[in-house]
């Protein structure tokens, strides 16, 4: 036992370089698995921690009333509010609702019973009032102790007790200068914030404006001071605190509630788990592809030391070790290896995981963001390494050991077979010159040294364009976003009027948050939800384009306009007739166009198909684009601004995360683009020992030698990435599939002539660096061939 071992790290010993860059990858695997796992696990423990625990609400609804009370019951409410009935046939009843501020408590009760024993959810009613002043808008909430859904988490400080204390939510970038014990002043009024708090659904970092709030917790008696008219919803959360897709998929095409928001719909709330979702996924992939391909390196290593040593180890057999002894001492060896590599990758990521943990708290806010690593992921990433790696040792060694003894011991180094590619390029390189024949006809010799050469190539390419993709996508959604927007400032009211013709501004009617549906390519009804915007189409104030730059404005007479991401995200085409649920009605509409510009999440149409169909005035409107930032004097009730420069702003903000995430996947690209060239480059220098020794002793330089015979895979690298970039963009544009899925965020994958260039001359920088430095190491006594010098004759004294 204890010789068999030295034999087997002598030859560990004997190629150490081998045995290092091996290590090298392996620990790399571990690493790009860890690095994320330590982040992701860490985070989404304590966001399942924290929504369990601060009871985060399932889904956010109101009933429609519209759906609830007949008409006849109708017009008796709205000619006992003294409201004229015309309104009523211009507004429709939910908007009438909004726009006085109807309260109908026993008829909402009624509902709510209804509905809550339907679907055995309970509910908490959330009730607040909105202040805008110097383009914040502060929402106010008084419900201190009262929520048993969305449950109010103090992360700093104190809840207010008295009328001149508050308490500021966590969330509001522009918030963070402010400290507990500062004060804020709040129309002339100045308030001690003596707290700091998360909303469960509201976790997502946001800058305070007049469209986003700032949340401001203050005590019963002072929120009932508030001058303002006060606002409500539902926080609705099922009686078994289990999160129900099926029944929640129910509730959204039912006509009874007429704003229902499932939490996984909230962005808010659930960005954070999505991109944690996100990122394991990707762990994931790159685990099983770089450990396959480790593997594989490994197994070319080792199937060449195996026929170089065959004869000692036909002696050991031959002498009586057992074969079963010999194969599970190279195991055991292997073993150590991969656990050496593994703990050395899973110390780095440990290390380096506060780079993505810093990342996630610059977005979100959570009571911590923990670095940990769960059981699960650690079994995964130790074991698939692990086992991948000693599964094929002992696979190709149980091969190896089960030849003849005689055989072993007798056997003699084969000439390399020629294979057929090495005879086509033969027959194809007749005309060059010499050196650049033999220089091709050594790169195709070998059908395993291409095949790991246009792996590293694909995979290296796949990262590249990845990272390059992310980059620009995050940058032309801004350009994309507001191209074609001719106003400066967007005005949303929270009352729904009758418009008055006015060349100084566009108005437009908006439902948020609505269910769109359609019946898909499998029969089955899917479904996305969309902010429905009618406005008359006028190209003066919003022009939307298709891919090609053309305005389509025109189409809305057609039927919708949606943005081309809603196309490829869910394979919708032009044509294609779809449905979208508007209080009582169900309004099918086709798709006329689809638009690269505007909004992504907004679903375009004309304001009088709209509302004819829902049967309400055409004039109807809540919204305006205008160029100046004062509203509209006819509507009383609340209003949120927002301008162009601002939001273009703040996308601008946002795209530094995914630039982050650009960043890394180039620069894992290029780690496993330079491991992968230097282990193809030791193969070729261990291929070629004795020719580079000849060549050196009959006068050729190191740079010469490194011409002819190192550097011979150039043409096989430029071919491999010309045969793999469409595979490359497949994952791509998979991958990017993928994420835009689960994060409800559309991203494109950008790809032309200039990105396919620049990928190229990256992996051949890249290829040339690494020869550049593997030079240095041909020319060390162990790459030379030791040829005895002739010995002086011995002299014999007469």
């Amino acid at each position: 036992m204890r010789n068999v071992l030295k034999f087997v790290r002598r030859d560990m010993v004997k190629n150490q370089l081998q045995v290092w860059l091996v290590l090298l990858l392996i620990a790399a695997t571990s690493f790009i698995f860890f690095f994320i796992k330590y982040a992701s696990d860490g985070i989404n423990t304590e966001y399942e921690r924290f929504a369990e625990t601060q009871q985060q609400e399932h889904f956010a609804f109101r009933p429609n009333l519209a759906v609830f009370i007949n008409g006849d019951t109708q017009q008796q409410i709205i000619s006992g509010s003294s409201i004229p009935s015309r309104e009523l046939e211009q507004l429709g009843f939910e908007n009438l609702l909004q726009t006085y501020n109807l309260k109908l408590p026993d008829e909402e009760h009624q509902a709510l019973s209804r509905l809550s024993g339907e679907y055995q959810f309970h509910y908490d009613e959330v009730k607040y009032k909105e202040i805008k002043e110097q383009g914040v808008l502060y929402r106010w909430i008084g419900d201190t102790g009262k929520r048993t859904v969305n449950q109010i988490y103090l992360a700093e400080g104190r809840l207010p007790a008295s009328s001149g204390e508050i308490a500021i939510t966590s969330n509001a970038v522009g918030m963070q200068t402010l400290q507990v014990g500062d004060e804020l002043t709040i129309r002339g009024h100045s308030y001690e914030i003596v707290g700091r708090f998360i909303l469960p659904d509201q976790i997502r970092q946001n800058t305070a404006d007049g469209e986003r709030p700032l949340y401001v917790l203050a005590n019963p008696e002072q929120y009932a001071l508030i001058d303002d008219i006060e606002a409500h919803y539902y926080s609705g959360r099922f009686q078994n605190g289990t999160y129900s897709g099926d029944v929640v998929r129910k509730m959204t095409e039912d006509a009874r509630f007429a704003f229902f928001l499932p939490v996984q719909d909230n962005p808010e709330a659930t960005e954070l788990i999505k991109g944690i979702a996100s990122n394991a996924g990707m762990s994931m992939i790159f685990l099983i592809t770089l450990t396959l391909l480790c593997t594989g390196v490994f197994l070319i290593f080792l199937n060449r030391r195996l026929r170089l040593q065959q004869k000692a180890w036909g002696c050991l057999i031959a002498m009586g070790y057992p074969r079963a002894l010999l194969i599970n001492v190279y195991v055991i060896n292997n073993v150590l290896l991969c656990v050496i590599g593994v703990i050395l990758g899973l110390a780095a990521a440990y290390f380096s995981a506060d780079l993505l943990i810093q990342q996630f708290q610059s977005q979100y806010v959570l009571p911590a963001f923990p670095k940990e690593l769960g059981v699960n992921s650690l079994l995964m990433g130790v074991l698939v390494i692990v086992i991948c790696f000693n599964a094929a040792a002992y696979w190709m060694l149980h091969r190896f050991m089960n030849n003849d003894t005689v055989t072993m011991l007798l056997a003699r180094q084969k000439n390399e077979h020629v294979n057929f590619l090495t005879r086509w390029v033969s027959r194809l390189t007749v005309g060059l010159p010499f050196i650049q024949r033999v220089k091709l006809q050594m790169s195709a010799r070998s059908i395993k040294m291409i095949v790991l050469l246009g792996i590293t190539v694909c995979l290296s390419s796949i990262l590249f364009i990845l990272g390059i993709s992310l980059n620009q996508s995050s940058s032309n959604a801004v350009e994309h976003r507001f191209k074609g927007v001719h106003y400066k400032y967007d005005i949303q009211y929270s009352e729904a009027r009758l418009a008055q013709h006015n060349e100084d501004r566009n108005d437009y009617y908006l439902q948020k948050d609505k269910r769109l549906s359609w019946d898909g390519s499998s029969g089955i009804r899917e479904g996305a939800k969309v902010n429905v915007l009618a406005f008359d189409g006028d190209s003066k104030w919003l022009t939307l384009v298709d891919e090609n730059g053309k305005e389509i404005n025109s189409k809305l007479k057609e039927g919708a306009i949606v943005h081309s991401s809603k196309a490829q995200l869910f394979g919708l085409q032009a044509g294609t007739s779809v449905q979208v649920l508007i209080g009582d009605k169900e309004v099918k509409i086709p798709i006329a166009a689809f638009c690269s510009n505007g909004d992504p999440a907004a679903f375009y149409i004309d304001k009088a198909q709209l509302t004819n169909a829902l049967g309400i005035s055409p004039d109807i409107y809540n919204g305006t684009f205008t160029n100046s930032p004062d509203p509209d004097p006819q509507q009383s009730g609340r209003y949120t601004m927002s301008s162009a420069e601002s939001m273009r702003k703040e996308m601008t903000e946002q795209a530094s995360s995914s630039q982050l995430s650009a960043v890394l996947n180039q620069i894992l690209g290029c780690v496993i683009a330079v491991i992968m060239i230097w282990l193809i480059t030791l193969i070729t220098v261990e291929e070629n020992k004795k020719n580079m020794a000849v060549l050196h002793m009959i006068g050729y330089t190191q740079r010469e030698i490194g011409s002819m015979l190192l550097n011979v895979y150039t043409v096989i690298v430029v071919i491999s990435y010309i045969v793999f970039t469409p595979l490359a963009l497949f994952f791509v544009n998979y991958i990017l599939k993928m994420v835009s899925v689960s994060t409800n965020d559309f991203i494109p994958l950008i790809y032309n002539v200039f990105t396919f260039v620049l990928v190229l001359a990256i992996i051949l920088i890249i290829y040339y660096a690494v020869l550049f430095i593997a030079r240095r190491f041909y020319s060390q006594p162990s790459y030379a061939v030791p040829i005895a010098a002739p010995k002086p004759p011995k002299r014999v004294d007469m």
